[in-house]
């Protein structure tokens, strides 16, 4: 599978489903470079998500997270699946 874990996969397709809601209109692109982009300031290392337990879970699933943000390659795929099963819901 594409995604490590369902915790991050409901974070991807939280954002997925949060442009379809705002932007049902946009097209795919608008709506992969916003989710992109999104993923990149929040998730990525440097991103503005603190975590304050350096050996706790949530380091664990950011880190999970953070694999995939940094393939872009992986991250298109992960985008190209979730967004096409939001669509077709």
């Amino acid at each position: 599978t594409l995604l490590a874990s369902s915790a991050a996969s409901d974070v991807y397709k939280r954002q997925v489903q949060y442009g379809l809601k705002q932007q049902p209109e946009a097209d795919k692109e608008w709506h992969y470079q916003r989710f992109h982009q999104h993923l990149m300031d929040k998730y990525a290392p440097g991103g503005y998500l603190k975590l304050w337990l350096p050996d706790s879970k949530n380091t664990e699933r950011l880190k999970e997270l953070q694999t995939i943000i940094l393939n872009e390659e992986l991250l298109k795929k992960t985008f190209n699946k979730l967004f096409s099963e939001e669509k077709n819901n």
